[in-house]
């Protein structure tokens, strides 16, 4: 089938008109772990994604709280690039809890040589909300990415983040892990439903990440899109 009917017609698009892909990721020290699987992650992504789109390109912002300079990677064929560069990221503090997000998002907008005919996608990774007078400029922001045949997604870290706290929390005093895990805080269900808004604003989803289910396979399913989630899984699990 051609025109996207199927899943092969659909990477034929791609691969003559161009898939390109940046990872907005916020770089404190609360997602070390996250940044952590990026890294180690980060080639093999790179070439699964390139066995389906061999001129896919992947680029990457890394971003903290306001007044804090963006990392930016721009969008390379080269693994090595992006290799270096994520090697070259260290944790920051984020003292604040609302983490520059718009800042994030603007820069992999505007500062990122898309491909006007490609299928651009912004992947958010992130544990904390945009602050709240930066909700309006960002809706409006990806309502253009998208506008643009651009698409925007996240990964939600807080069920995985929240489950890690408890189990270090409780070996530290306890010695044992708990019987049982707590349910998330409020700053975490706030940060759940920000992303939905975002990724509902970008045309996107969202894509959970826990212990059974690593990151290259959930920001695959969000580049190709929920519709190709059981052929990108099969691939993506060879």
């Amino acid at each position: 089938g051609g025109g996207g009917v199927s899943f092969p017609g659909f990477i034929g698009d791609l691969r003559r008109k161009g898939l390109d892909i940046v990872l907005v990721i916020d770089g404190t020290k609360s997602m070390d772990f996250v940044m952590a699987d990026v890294k180690a992650r980060m080639a093999q992504l790179a070439v699964r994604v390139r066995q389906l789109v061999p001129i896919a390109r992947v680029g990457v912002v890394v971003f903290s709280g306001k007044g804090e300079p963006l990392d930016i990677q721009p969008l390379t064929l080269s693994t090595a690039k992006l290799q270096a560069f994520l090697g070259s990221i260290q944790a920051r503090g984020g003292g604040e809890w609302q983490e520059n997000t718009l800042g994030a998002v603007q820069a992999a907008v505007t500062k990122m040589d898309w491909k006007p005919y490609a299928r651009k996608v912004i992947v958010l990774i992130g544990d904390s909300p945009p602050e709240k007078e930066d909700f309006a400029p960002l809706g409006t922001l990806i309502r253009d990415f998208k506008h643009n045949n651009g698409t925007l997604s996240g990964v939600d870290v807080m069920e995985e983040e929240h489950e890690r706290f408890e189990n270090e929390f409780s070996i530290r005093v306890h010695n044992v892990k708990p019987k049982k895990i707590g349910p998330l805080p409020e700053f975490a269900r706030q940060t759940q439903a920000a992303y939905k808004v975002l990724a509902v604003e970008g045309g996107g989803s969202i894509r959970s990440l826990s212990h059974d289910a690593d990151i290259n396979q959930q920001v695959m399913i969000l580049v190709f899109g929920d519709k190709w989630q059981e052929e990108v899984s099969r691939f993506a699990s060879r």
